[in-house]
């Protein structure tokens, strides 16, 4: 969870909390999901191709960052 500026409401994390894990569910039962091992076989795949050719990891980090957001934060250069 972030921490929120003075005047922040808890409340407001938990409504966003319990709205994400709604939309999660929503999608599990709609079967909108990927099975773990496709995307991970996908990501490796991907950098084990990104390794062989050389990627500009600065360009990488901006374009996760774009897609996702601070949600991957804790990768590390």
């Amino acid at each position: 969870m972030t921490t929120k500026p003075e005047g922040g409401d808890a409340g407001d994390d938990l409504a966003r909390i319990d709205a994400a894990i709604a939309r999660g569910l929503a999608d599990a039962e709609a079967r909108r999901v990927t099975p773990a091992v496709e995307v991970s076989d996908r990501l490796e795949a991907k950098y084990r191709a990104m390794h062989r050719t050389g990627v500009d990891r600065a360009a990488l980090r901006t374009e996760i960052n774009m897609r996702y957001g601070n949600s991957l934060r804790y990768l590390k250069d």
